[in-house]
């Protein structure tokens, strides 16, 4: 049922100077640990992009209660809705493991305060941080000298434009394009090829 492995009898939690106990909570020896569920959603993008060995190309946006403010906020506006029905109840927590989720994928990954009243920041970051994880390139080997590496944007209707070298940057293997206003130009059928002369060749 809904409620199995649930309890009432929660231990009493304090965030900054605001201490609450929650009305249920989960058994913890009942939760799937943070790590495991990091390592399936390594998996899946890894198998999503066909590169099972590859760095899993993805980040977690976790958007909770942050500070006590916020968590007593939201806990005074969800009790004037349960007196309404009658069952008040203490049910806004931290989200710690949405947090610890975050914190262990990286890559981009933040924390934000669900109680922002103004989300725009929040929305802002997050689609630049999609643009990031799709503005980077590795070639099979480190290019040897940058002057014949050539970026190129192929549209599907046969155009095609070269990228300027101050758009984008070469570390190692990756190269990454750093304009986001051409980024953002790209559509979904355009294509980048890249081509140049390994380093061990020149």
């Amino acid at each position: 049922g809904p409620f199995s492995n649930y309890s009432s009898n929660c231990p009493p939690k304090t965030v900054d100077d605001y201490t609450y106990t929650l009305s249920t909570c989960p058994d913890p020896t009942r939760l799937v640990s943070v790590e495991s569920i990091k390592l399936s959603l390594d998996q899946f993008f890894r198998e999503l992009d066909g590169d099972i060995n590859g760095d899993p190309k993805y980040f977690v946006t976790s958007i909770v209660p942050l500070t006590g403010e916020s968590i007593q906020k939201l806990q005074q506006a969800r009790q004037e809705e349960d007196l309404v029905v009658g069952n008040p109840n203490v049910a806004v927590d931290r989200g710690d493991r949405y947090i610890e989720l975050s914190n262990l994928v990286g890559g981009g990954s933040f924390v934000a305060d669900v109680s922002n009243d103004d989300y725009s920041p929040i929305l802002d970051y997050i689609g630049r941080a999609m643009i990031q994880q799709r503005s980077a390139f590795t070639l099979s080997e480190a290019p040897g000298p940058l002057e014949d590496l050539v970026l190129t944007i192929v549209r599907s209707d046969g155009t095609s434009s070269v990228i300027p070298k101050l758009s984008y940057s070469v570390s190692g293997t990756t190269v990454t394009i750093t304009d986001f206003d051409l980024l953002l130009s790209l559509t979904s059928s355009d294509r980048i090829t890249i081509s140049y002369i390994p380093k061990t060749i020149s």
